[in-house]
Formats: structure tokens, C-alpha cells, sequence
């Protein structure tokens, strides 16, 4: 109710505030609105250098985090290339998805890509390690060691690009 009327007199003052009851003086009022302003612009620009602010995680650990959904999924009987594609477009480059998909619909895959063999081992999916990361700009280079004993190991070669910050897939080579 005051706050009705102060806002009428206003108004009808021209914006001069005349007569009106604030419960707080002209300068308290005038310091809080400078206090929200400024909290706002700060907070603007955090939201907007938030991205640029945020390291993506190195390669290695892009690599790892794929491999052990990856492996975990062919564990569950699932087939994450045609289940999964928006978790699979995460971790892979486009260029390699859409590539994937033309062989699958062409004559189908005689092997999985990622793990390059037609099988795997009870231990891939608990024992997924990447070693001797390297890094030229926005290319990577990073081996993955799938297994736990030299009877079960698989080593992997990929190649990721950055895309937007994030480390993704675009070529696995058996080493």
C-alpha cells in the first residue's frame, strides 16, 4: 500500500519523489539498486566466460570415461551404436559416426570398431587404462589398454579431435 502510493506520486510528480513515506531514505534505496546491478553484471559475466573458463578433461580421461560406458553396455547386451547414439555422439567425432552408420547399413560390421575384434573379454570392462597421451593442439594421440593379464590385453590406438572443447573419437587402430 505504501509502496502503491509512493509509485502514483511519483508518476504524477514527474518522477520526483514528493511527500512519499519510504521506509528507508533516498540513499539506502539508491545504494541497494547499485548493489543488485552490479551483482548482476557480475554474475552475467561469469555465465558467459563460463565456458571458456571450464578446462575440458585432458584426452586420456575422455578416452577412459568412453571406454568403460562403452564396455559396460556390450557387458549389458546392449549394442551402443544403435541404442545409444546421443551418448555415442558425446565421446565420437561425426564424421566417424556417420561413417560407422554407412558400413552398418551397407553390409554391416564384421567387427566392433571400437574395441576392434568380434569378442570381447570378461575383464575389458573392469580394466580399461589410457597411457602415453599426446597432444598437438586439437589432435590427440592416446593408447587404451583393455584387460587385466597379457592373455586378455588389447591395445588400441585412437586418434580424437577436440570439438567444442570436449575430446572426441575419430579413429581406433589395434596396436
Amino acid at each position: 500500500m505504501l509502496l502503491h502510493s509512493c509509485l502514483s506520486e511519483i508518476t504524477l510528480c514527474g518522477g520526483i519523489m514528493r511527500n512519499c513515506r519510504w521506509p528507508f531514505s533516498a540513499k539506502a534505496l539508491r545504494a541497494a539498486v547499485v548493489t543488485v546491478l552490479a551483482a548482476l553484471i557480475i554474475a552475467a559475466q561469469f555465465a558467459l566466460a563460463a565456458p571458456a573458463m571450464v578446462a575440458s578433461s585432458p584426452p586420456e580421461e575422455a578416452a577412459v570415461q568412453f571406454y568403460r560406458w562403452y564396455m559396460q553396455s556390450l557387458a549389458n547386451n546392449q549394442d551402443p551404436l544403435k541404442q545409444s547414439s546421443v551418448q555415442m555422439s558425446a565421446y565420437v567425432e561425426k564424421s566417424l559416426m556417420k561413417e560407422l552408420t554407412r558400413r552398418m547399413s551397407r553390409k554391416g560390421l564384421h567387427a566392433d570398431y571400437f574395441v576392434q575384434a568380434q569378442e570381447f573379454m570378461d575383464d575389458w570392462p573392469t580394466h580399461i587404462k589410457a597411457v602415453r597421451p599426446t597432444v598437438q593442439g586439437n589432435v590427440a594421440s592416446v593408447v587404451v589398454l583393455l584387460g587385466a593379464t597379457p592373455d586378455t590385453r588389447r591395445i588400441l590406438a585412437l586418434t580424437m579431435f577436440r570439438e567444442q572443447g570436449d575430446w572426441k573419437i575419430s579413429m581406433v587402430r589395434l596396436v
